[in-house]
């Protein structure tokens, strides 16, 4: 005499699906095929994968600070030429959005007022306290990826490359030129 026994067991079970990332060798990146099924908030089943933005908003990327001396920063972004501060309480705010470039380096200038180096055309500007800038200069390796004040004097260095170069910036003349090239 055989016996046989069976177990039921019931209750919810939350399950999710298998996630295909389909991608065919020799097919670009851009013709990638995702597809899925992902879980939303409710615990149901849902087609297709799920995300949420977890980060801030605002900028992709800061690529530099310069502090501003009352415990706050200045920040420059990648990808969008923004220039903003920070304040000692951790509020931002937009000073101004030089077009076409990124933001590199940042040096506040005595009396007031930045001076930013960008790339990836190596354009050196003069950002007043209102967001007015004006393009002083640009060097010839593509960008501008430091500055300081040379001791002693009002001149600015500029680390710049590709390739290596350090230039010499003179506020006082606007004059801009290579000290040392690599």
């Amino acid at each position: 005499m055989a016996r046989c026994f069976m177990v039921a067991v019931s209750g919810s079970v939350q399950a999710a699906g298998p996630v295909f990332w389909g991608w065919p060798q020799g097919r670009g990146f851009e013709e990638l095929e995702m597809t899925g099924t992902a879980v939303d908030q409710l615990g149901q089943l849902v087609p297709g994968l799920h995300g949420r933005n977890v980060g801030p908003a605002g900028p992709e990327v800061f690529w530099t600070l310069s502090a501003d001396g009352r415990g706050g920063a200045y920040l420059g972004t990648g990808h969008g030429g923004e220039l903003h501060h920070l304040d000692r309480d951790g509020e931002t705010s937009l000073i101004t959005r030089l077009e076409g470039t990124e933001i590199f380096s940042v040096l506040p200038r005595d009396g007031g007022g930045l001076l930013v180096g960008c790339g990836p055309d190596g354009q050196l500007f003069s950002v007043d306290e209102s967001g007015m800038a004006e393009q002083m200069g640009q060097v010839a390796g593509g960008y501008v990826w430091a500055m300081a004040r040379r001791p002693g004097t009002q001149e600015i260095w500029l680390a710049t490359g590709s390739p290596a170069a350090v230039y010499r910036f003179d506020p006082g003349s606007g004059s801009l030129a290579p000290v040392w090239e690599f």
